[in-house]
């Protein structure tokens, strides 16, 4: 992946499809991928969660194998998902968010902080569509 995808990036979560033996076997291109181009500020590796989506349709994946596959690798956690549930979504995110938090590098000293000169843009308007996401995506009013 582009490494302006990573810019400023201060952890990962790489995720995978437990219903894909594909899809686990690039989690270690993934992981070197991020491993190789992201690094905090001491230049130490992002934290990387793990992420086991589609549990909902999970066939006979042993999820203690790849949890110990997660620990062994660098892997700050797993955490089991369904998109499509819902199940764990949040449960992931916040994983993440609290690993960071909870580490000094990533606190934002006040001399990091740049003032910006005026007000901050407005987003555009976001049009909807019936073509994409189901119509999902709302209009908002500017």
């Amino acid at each position: 992946m582009c490494r302006v995808y990573y810019r400023d990036a201060v952890a990962a979560m790489i995720v995978f499809d437990v219903t894909s033996n594909e899809s686990f076997e690039a989690v270690e291109k993934w992981k070197a991928d991020v491993d190789e181009k992201v690094f905090l500020s001491d230049g130490s590796s992002v934290p990387c969660l793990l992420v086991a989506n589609k549990i909902d349709l999970r066939n006979d994946v042993n999820m203690n194998d790849i949890a110990e596959y997660a620990k062994n690798n660098g892997y700050i956690g797993l955490v089991e998902t369904s998109a499509a549930t819902k199940q764990n979504v949040e449960l992931a995110f916040r994983t993440v968010t609290e690993y960071v938090m909870k580490d000094p590098r990533n606190v934002i000293q006040r001399d990091d902080i740049v003032d910006h000169p005026g007000p901050l843009p407005q987003p555009a308007p976001v049009r909807q569509s019936s073509s994409c996401c189901g119509g999902a995506v709302s209009k908002i009013e500017s």
